[in-house]
């Protein structure tokens, strides 16, 4: 049985979004591989505690509207 290919040539990094907005963390990167072949595909942050606190207050903010949002408009 052969391998898919790779969807994704090449490495991603990903960043936090918070309050709708892509946000780039100051903590370190880490690499996520594809198990099935062990190549890595994408970096994801580890982001630092205040960073997780911002993206939490502002999920918190944004609960009630998103909350009253119908399924399909």
């Amino acid at each position: 049985m052969a391998l898919l290919e790779e969807a994704i040539n090449k490495n991603r990094d990903i960043n936090n979004f918070v309050h709708g907005e892509w946000v780039r963390s100051s903590g370190p990167m880490r690499d996520v591989t594809n198990p099935a072949t062990g190549k890595t595909i994408a970096q994801v942050p580890i982001s630092t505690g205040e960073e997780m606190n911002q993206a939490i207050a502002a999920a918190k903010a944004a609960f009630p509207s998103w909350r009253a949002t119908p399924v399909v408009t």
